[in-house]
């Protein structure tokens, strides 16, 4: 996905609903189905991106993880 330079974790999170929101399985989503699901996280190599202010940069791969169980 492409960002503007100096792009953030949370405007690829809106990003990716507003492309993919009709297409995401409801797993993903919070109950009021407008927000993503606590209990999806994302890694960006070894550093877990909780921060929706955390910037990103050209080439930047992001792993969405979804806990299905307690841990």
């Amino acid at each position: 996905m492409e960002l503007a330079e100096g792009g953030t974790f949370g405007e690829l999170l809106m990003e990716i609903k507003k492309r993919f929101s009709s297409a995401m399985p409801p797993q993903l989503r919070n109950k009021d189905q407008e927000t993503f699901n606590r209990a999806l996280w994302a890694m960006r190599g070894k550093d877990r991106l909780s921060e929706m202010n955390a910037g990103l940069k050209e080439g930047d791969e992001v792993q969405f993880f979804l806990s299905l169980a307690g841990g």
